[in-house]
């Protein structure tokens, strides 16, 4: 995993070494102890959150 620490409205970007698409992530906005992340990929990739895909993979195989 990597971590990285960014501003607001610096971005980290994403390429599949294969396509050369991108994918651009921005850090938006920070308020108390959470973060607004903005990302911004094409039609080709699904994005989740982590709960949200837990909840779809566990009713494909349930």
């Amino acid at each position: 995993m990597l971590v990285l620490k960014r501003y607001s409205g610096e971005e980290i970007v994403v390429i599949d070494k294969e396509t050369g698409e991108e994918i651009v992530i921005v850090v938006r906005l920070r308020e108390n102890r959470q973060i607004g992340v903005g990302i911004d990929a094409s039609q080709r990739f699904e994005i989740f959150r982590r709960e949200s895909l837990d909840r779809k993979l566990a009713a494909k195989t349930g």
